[in-house]
């Protein structure tokens, strides 16, 4: 008997653990986002605060 390879089987078991693993990892992308977002605004910051207090002398 042979296949037909026109009908996809889903294992519907796996997207319990699919939906899970993608939740994890865009949590992690969204974290280093967040962390590097902030790194630069603080940066700005430092870098006008820097300009003022040149400016001030």
């Amino acid at each position: 008997m042979t296949q037909d390879l026109t009908k996809t089987h889903l294992d519907w078991r796996q997207l319990p653990l699919i939906i899970v693993t993608g939740l994890v990892i865009g949590g992690l992308f969204g974290q280093i986002g967040a962390a590097l977002a902030q790194y630069e605004y603080s940066k700005l910051d430092n870098l006008k605060l820097h300009r003022a207090a040149k400016r001030a002398g």
